[in-house]
């Protein structure tokens, strides 16, 4: 019995190993914004990342949400570089690039980094008893 509860033990290692790996790899998606005719390549970010992100005060809502997408987009930190240059937008402000966006789009934007971050979606978590009646109706 000894035996069995260190295997169940080892397996339950292994497994949470293999996600703590998986979600340092930072998921990366390529979305087109047709009303800007671009496309952008977003990141996910940790939850530290989301956390420090959500909990500026100096920001409203709307700012934080563009600062969020400025963060996960590198074709935005790079053309907001340039935006510096020419001082369209100030190295405080170059977060501001993302008011290219429409409200909707750049809600959207947001989203998907949630999602890519693992923050938002659907949830795995189940019901361990409806769980092992869809394994036993799998077995029959």
């Amino acid at each position: 019995m000894d035996d069995n509860k260190t295997a169940i033990f080892q397996d339950f290692a292994r497994k949470a190993k293999e996600k703590i790996e998986e979600k340092k790899k930072k998921k990366t998606k390529q979305l087109y914004v047709r009303d800007s005719d671009v496309t952008i390549t977003i990141r996910g970010i940790s939850d530290e990342e989301f956390l420090e992100i959500t909990e500026m005060k100096d920001m409203t809502e709307i700012e934080r949400d563009q600062y969020m997408a400025y963060y996960a987009c590198p074709e935005l930190q790079e053309a907001s570089a340039e935006l510096v240059k020419d001082g369209t937008l100030t190295e405080k402000t170059r977060y501001k690039i993302a008011e290219m966006f429409s409200a909707v789009d750049r809600a959207a934007i947001v989203r998907d980094i949630t999602r890519l971050s693992g923050l938002s979606g659907e949830p795995s978590v189940v019901d361990a008893k409806e769980h092992i009646s869809e394994l036993n109706e799998v077995k029959n």
